[in-house]
């Protein structure tokens, strides 16, 4: 009935610099060299789940926005489902997040990753990531100390814990251009994760060394 609470597991994946790394996310970093690097995640949408794909477009447009405004942001974005599936998931609003995801990995400073990329590697030459709101990769940067927030297009997740505790959300285009610039702007290694140390919502180790952790509780 013991809890051992060894970090998050991922956090490990983001900081091996030693792991064999996909040639296409080692792309990022030679095509982007001297940009800042933000990496997006979407999620899971559909008609009548949680999420919707009103939601998705305007994640998407809100990342068109940032590559227009920031002549000097690189954005990646990585899909979490396969292209096949968003006509069947809807119909109608499917094929036209299908269509803008076309326009975008058209930009010459954008590109869209399938959902077969790892995104621990793409996390790992970031300088900031950005991901749909709960997607669990802003957790996992954040585990790291790595600049994320979580973006909320449509402001439909005010309420919620993470909204609650501050500065690792945003609710607005507005607001997520605003975060941008703050997070470019900062000095390199100046950024610290701002939910309390303390915080049932966030890695209380935050190092990146939770596998080791559990190794040795295995041992």
């Amino acid at each position: 009935k013991q809890v051992h609470v060894v970090g998050c597991l991922w956090g490990g994946h983001i900081n091996n610099k030693n792991q064999a790394k996909n040639p296409a996310v080692d792309a990022i970093a030679k095509n982007s060299e001297g940009s800042f690097k933000l990496v997006a995640f979407d999620t899971t949408y559909s008609r009548n789940g949680f999420t919707s794909y009103k939601e998705g477009i305007a994640f998407a447009e809100n990342l068109w926005q940032l590559a227009d405004a920031f002549p000097d942001i690189h954005i990646t974005l990585k899909e979490k489902k396969d292209r096949n599936l968003h006509s069947v998931f809807d119909p109608v609003l499917g094929p036209k997040l299908l269509k803008l995801y076309n326009r975008i990995n058209s930009h010459p400073r954008m590109a869209i990753y399938s959902d077969q990329t790892d995104s621990s590697e793409l996390i790992s030459v970031s300088d900031m990531v950005v991901s749909f709101p709960f997607t669990s990769t802003t957790f996992e940067a954040l585990s790291v100390n790595k600049p994320a927030i979580w973006h909320d297009p449509l402001d439909c997740y005010r309420g919620t814990p993470y909204a609650k505790v501050g500065g690792v959300m945003t609710h607005s285009y507005e607001e997520l251009k605003a975060k941008v610039a703050e997070i470019k702007n900062m000095q390199i290694n100046s950024y610290h994760n701002p939910i309390p140390a303390n915080s049932p919502l966030m890695d209380p180790y935050r190092d990146g060394k939770a596998i080791d952790r559990f190794r040795e509780l295995l041992c």
